[in-house]
């Protein structure tokens, strides 16, 4: 009874961890997709087995059966080769065939059966392909294989079909399945991706915010450290913006943060350089540089800064750094942070609209 016990459980939390699949997690998926087609595989053996045992005095029966066998041990063989980075196409392929044929040796194993191989007795493989389809194309794939299939159940007396008519509606019948479940997938998970990037963005620039800084901050860290190169860390402060709001009102104050938002982000020459409003005036830059390159990035903003949103001025601290492969993460992107901004207030107090270079300890 304690093995039991025991086995109930784990089988409990596995089934724990499917339901709390990330679904926009790809690693997740594979796993989960690997998962399912093992259980699918296991399956459609076990009941074409099945269906081949209860048939086996009925010469019709046998051969359908053998027919459904050999195709499934092609499916699985199909499968087995491409291992867990089987794609989508195989993916749904081997779902059909282990389901379909299920059907078609339980059927065909107990004669003349109740239950037919139509659209209908396929919803389940629409909803799977609905979910785990990874190009819409295989939506189609699905469909006319399904379709395929049922008519090879009438062929061989399993219930089916025999109409081509039913045929072409069942196959109608899967492509809308599919492609709802398809449509509220993509909804659902176009909804959790706005749901994150609004966790880690700052509404008003659309840079990222200070829970960004650490989620990307950190991936910039680790790439520039496994490649052993240079990074920047800039601190930027609007010069007297408290002035600025008092003067021109919060709704100018904000067409500016946003403004510059723009010209900072302009001026980042790679893809994965990083730019966050920190809070307030106050910004963030981590970007790729090559050693002494900070201080002429940082001057070409400030200047470009005092023409374009004159009478408005910046002051910047930069910190150039080498990233360790070892260092901790978040900790030392706030250390390098913490460094450029004892930069910037040296900047401030030395008259502001400045770039000041961190000395090195």
């Amino acid at each position: 009874m304690e093995n039991l016990r025991l086995a109930v459980v784990a089988g409990s939390r596995r089934l724990g961890r499917v339901w709390h699949t990330d679904f926009t997690d790809p690693v997740e998926m594979r796993r989960l997709r690997a998962r399912v087609m093992a259980a699918a595989a296991v399956l459609g053996l076990v009941s074409t087995v099945g269906g081949a045992l209860v048939a086996r005095t009925d010469t019709g029966s046998f051969w359908a059966v053998q027919a459904a066998i050999v195709t499934y041990l092609l499916g699985l063989i199909a499968w087995t080769r491409r291992g867990v980075r089987a794609g989508d196409t195989e993916f749904l392929l081997m779902i059909l065939v282990s389901h379909v044929f299920g059907m078609v040796s339980v059927q065909v194993g107990i004669g003349r059966g109740e239950v037919s191989v139509t659209a209908l007795s396929l919803v389940s493989v629409a909803l799977m392909g609905g979910v785990f389809c990874g190009r819409r194309r295989d939506v189609v794939v699905q469909a006319l294989f399904g379709s395929v299939m049922i008519a090879l159940a009438g062929v061989l007396g399993a219930g089916g079909p025999h109409r081509p008519q039913e045929v072409s509606t069942g196959a109608f019948d899967l492509i809308a399945v599919s492609a709802v479940v398809r449509l509220l997938r993509d909804m659902a998970v176009a909804a959790v991706e706005r749901a994150k990037r609004g966790e880690v963005t700052d509404p008003l620039t659309g840079l990222a915010n200070r829970r960004g800084l650490e989620q990307q901050g950190a991936r910039r860290w680790s790439t520039r450290a496994r490649e052993r190169a240079s990074l920047a860390v800039l601190v930027i402060d609007v010069d007297h913006f408290k002035r600025v709001n008092d003067t021109l009102g919060h709704a100018a104050g904000d067409d500016i943060l946003r403004r510059l938002a723009d010209l900072i982000a302009a001026n980042m020459r790679h893809d994965d350089d990083v730019t966050v409003r920190l809070g307030g005036e106050e910004f963030f830059v981590l970007c790729a540089v090559t050693p002494g390159e900070a201080v002429q990035i940082a001057e070409r903003l400030r200047e470009q800064v005092a023409t374009e949103l004159a009478p408005v001025t910046i002051s910047i601290g930069v910190h150039e750094t080498l990233p360790g492969a070892d260092d901790p993460l978040p900790d030392s992107l706030w250390t390098a942070v913490d460094v450029a901004d004892r930069a910037l207030y040296v900047a401030k107090n030395s008259g502001r609209n400045r770039v000041v270079l961190a000395l090195p300890d």
